[in-house]
C-alpha cells in the first residue's frame, strides 16, 4: 500500500509538472490589465456608406484604434487605413492576428468579430491573455471609397475585388504597381520587428470568406523569409480556392481558363508571383505552399454557392463541398493525409458565419491559443469529432493510474 501511495503521489506530481510546463509553453502573461467591457460587443459597428456606392469613413469600434494613414514600406508615400488593438503594450504582445476584410471591404466588422472571439477565448481558456494578443484589420479600398470620403490622396486603392487575388493597385497617382500581397508583407514586417514586439512568437493571417480567398492565395505566392515558421494562416469558408492540381473534381469542358490564376497555376499569375513562378515552377510553388502552417476551417452547414463563376463550380457547388474536395486533393498529393503542419476543422452546424467560425472551439484554438494543439476537431471527411486539450489528457491518465492503484 505504501508503494501504491508513493506511485500515486509521483503520478500526481508528474501531472502537476506537466501541466505547469504545458501552460509555460503558452508564454502566458499575468492578467494585470483589465478586460474590455463586454457591452461593447452588443452592437455591431454601423458602416458609413455601402460597398456599391463607397464608404464615407470608418466607424468607431470598441477596443480599436483607428489609423487612417498607416505608411507602407513597399510604396513610400502611400498609406492604408486600418484598425488595430488599442491600449496594449507592445512588449507584452506574444501573438498578432491580421484579419483581411470581406468582399464588402468592411474591415470594421472583421475587427469587431475577431476581438469578440478573443474576449470569449480569454474568458474560456487559462492560456489566452486578452492583453497579449494584438488584432489588426487593414482596409483595402477602391476608387468609390475615395470619392465618398473614406480615404485621401495617399490611400492605396484597388479596382473592384482585385485585391483578393494579389493584383496591382490602381492608385493613387503613380502607385499602380503595388500588389495587395506587398501590403501584407509590410503588415507582417510591422509585427515581426523584434525591436517593436520583442516577445511576439506568432502572426496569424486569419481570413473568413473573401478574406480566406485572399489569405490562401497569398500563402501560395508569399516570398520566403527567415520568419516563415512564425507565420500561420487560418482560412475559413473561402468562396473558391487556388487549386493545386490541374484536374478538377467537377470538370467542365465548356468552361475556359479553369486552371488560370486565381483558380489555378497554369498562367495568369499577378506580378507579385512572377519570381515564384519563374524560379520554382508549379511544383515548387505547391511544395512551398504545403510547407506553411495552414489551418483550414469549414462550417458543415455552409451550403451557399460562394463564387458562382464556372471555374469555381468545377471545384464544387458549395463552400462546404469545395472544402471536402480540396482536402481530398491535398491528401492525394501529400501521401494520403494533409501535411503535418496543416489542420482541417469541420465546424459542426455553422453556415457562412464569421462569428460562428471564429468563436467555435476550433476557431478560438487556432487563432489565439499559444500552446501547440494539433488535435483535429473533425475527421477529414467532415464528420465532427471529440477533442480535449493536453492537460485534460494528463489529468485523465493520472486519474486512471490512481484508480488502478486503489484496486491493488
Amino acid at each position: 500500500m505504501r508503494l501504491a501511495a508513493s506511485l500515486v503521489v509521483l503520478s500526481l506530481a508528474f501531472y502537476a509538472s506537466a501541466r505547469s510546463h504545458h501552460f509555460a509553453a503558452a508564454h502566458h502573461i499575468r492578467r494585470d490589465m483589465p478586460m474590455p467591457d463586454v457591452s461593447g460587443y452588443s452592437v455591431q459597428p454601423n458602416s458609413l456608406g455601402d460597398a456599391d456606392n463607397g464608404y464615407a469613413g470608418f466607424p468607431n469600434v470598441s477596443n480599436a484604434q483607428t489609423i487612417l494613414n498607416f505608411p507602407l514600406k513597399s510604396a513610400e508615400g502611400a498609406t492604408i487605413p486600418m484598425y488595430i488593438s488599442a491600449g496594449k503594450d507592445n512588449k507584452n504582445i506574444t501573438r498578432a492576428v491580421i484579419v483581411p476584410p470581406g468582399k464588402l471591404r468592411d474591415n470594421w466588422y472583421y475587427f469587431w468579430v475577431m476581438d469578440k472571439a478573443l474576449y470569449q477565448a480569454a474568458e474560456t481558456y487559462e492560456d489566452v491573455d486578452y492583453n497579449a494578443i494584438s488584432i489588426m484589420a487593414p482596409a483595402l479600398l477602391n476608387p468609390k471609397d475615395i470619392t465618398a470620403g473614406a480615404g485621401d490622396n495617399t490611400t492605396l486603392i484597388f479596382n473592384g475585388t482585385t485585391w483578393m487575388s494579389g493584383h496591382y493597385s490602381s492608385g493613387p497617382g503613380s502607385f499602380t504597381n503595388i500588389s495587395s500581397y506587398d501590403v501584407v508583407d509590410d503588415l507582417l514586417d510591422y509585427y515581426l520587428d523584434k525591436d517593436e514586439f520583442p516577445n511576439l512568437d506568432k502572426v496569424v493571417i486569419a481570413g473568413h470568406s473573401a478574406g480566406a480567398q485572399f489569405g490562401q492565395r497569398y500563402a501560395a505566392l508569399r516570398k520566403s523569409s527567415k520568419h516563415n515558421a512564425r507565420i500561420a494562416f487560418w482560412l475559413a469558408n473561402p468562396g473558391s480556392l487556388l487549386w493545386l492540381t490541374a484536374d478538377r473534381p467537377l470538370p467542365n469542358s465548356t468552361c475556359e481558363n479553369v486552371d488560370r490564376w486565381k483558380y489555378g497555376l497554369t498562367d495568369g499569375l499577378p506580378g507579385y508571383g512572377t519570381y515564384a513562378y519563374n524560379h520554382y515552377g508549379r511544383d515548387g510553388i505547391v511544395e512551398r505552399y504545403n510547407s506553411h502552417n495552414i489551418h483550414y476551417a469549414w462550417g458543415t452547414a455552409d451550403d451557399g454557392p460562394g463564387d458562382t463563376r464556372c471555374q469555381a463550380k468545377t471545384q464544387g457547388l458549395t463552400h462546404y463541398e469545395r472544402g471536402l474536395n480540396f482536402v481530398n486533393m491535398i491528401k492525394d498529393i501529400s501521401g494520403g493525409s494533409v501535411p503535418d503542419n496543416a489542420t482541417v476543422d469541420w465546424v459542426e452546424g455553422v453556415s457562412h458565419d464569421g462569428e460562428g467560425m471564429t468563436r467555435s472551439e476550433a476557431g478560438m484554438t487556432r487563432l489565439f491559443r499559444n500552446a501547440t494543439y494539433q488535435r483535429r476537431f473533425g475527421n477529414d471527411n467532415g464528420a465532427s469529432a471529440s477533442w480535449e486539450p493536453a492537460h485534460g489528457l494528463l489529468l485523465g491518465a493520472a486519474a486512471a493510474l490512481v484508480s488502478a492503484l486503489c484496486v491493488l
